[in-house]
């Protein structure tokens, strides 16, 4: 299967938030903002975010107008202090001809409603995003329905491949995942239900040269979209320089 991206200025966001206390300004954790939040940018991108009450997130968004095709993604940790949110180092990585930049997040969130906010990137202009909630975030990930069949887009800093990918059933609490790209490139895994979330912990080592991210493993998260069945993928490497990206149909 073959996947194209136009290339274009990107970025989009998303993020956690939790309750400050009292009159303690320490930022506090991320329980307000925890979910998926579903929306868009000023530039018809689409949003896909997974906010965690830990902090950590990782915000997807689609190229202008293609909201299945993988545009780029945020992800970090941050933190909250009472309806405010602040991340202020986060990977960027944009498969429009950017590669990876460093930004910052500056947000409001009311729980289970909104997030709207600002991701500030370096060497582009910044961009407004807003977000709703949505429920299906609320369905328990299983491994039987992650099980099956997958093709479309592996996305690194090194650019864009097309790839399939299977999953099946390891007889442990614990999916497997193997991956193909077009180059050649194999890469090997484990997915696991998140407990109380519709959200995968997944983890990914790639196999060496040509795989963009080779003798690499990547630890980040899986979605699985109900309406479609189409799978979003964002997990970075371990020093936080470069990341995967997998977005496809289950078939």
């Amino acid at each position: 299967m073959r996947v194209q991206l136009s290339a274009a200025l990107a970025a989009a966001l998303l993020v956690l938030a939790g309750c400050g206390g009292g009159d303690d300004e320490t930022p506090g954790p991320a329980q307000a903002a925890d979910g998926l939040w579903i929306g868009s940018t000023g530039s018809n991108r689409t949003v896909t975010g997974l906010v965690f009450a830990d902090g950590s997130y990782y915000v997807m968004y689609s190229s202008p107008g293609y909201p299945n095709v993988l545009g780029g993604a945020v992800m970090g940790q941050g933190s909250m202090t009472d309806a405010a949110f602040t991340s202020a180092s986060a990977l960027h990585l944009n498969l429009e001809g950017l590669g990876v930049l460093r930004a910052s997040v500056a947000a409001t969130v009311a729980k289970k409603q909104s997030f709207d906010g600002t991701i500030n990137s370096t060497g582009i202009p910044p961009v407004t995003f807003t977000s709703t909630y949505n429920t299906d975030y609320e369905r328990q990930a299983t491994g039987a329905a992650l099980v099956g069949s997958y093709a479309g887009l592996l996305g690194t800093s090194k650019g864009k491949l097309s790839a399939t990918w299977s999953v099946r059933d390891s007889g442990l609490s614990s999916s497997l995942v193997a991956l193909v790209a077009a180059n050649g490139c194999t890469a090997q895994g484990t997915a696991l239900p998140r407990g109380g979330a519709n959200v995968y912990n997944l983890t990914l080592s790639f196999g060496p040269a040509p795989c963009p991210l080779a003798g690499q493993t990547v630890n980040g998260v899986a979605y699985l979209r109900a309406t479609d069945k189409q799978l979003f993928v964002a997990a970075p490497n371990a020093d936080g320089s470069d990341a995967a990206l997998l977005s496809g149909t289950k078939q």
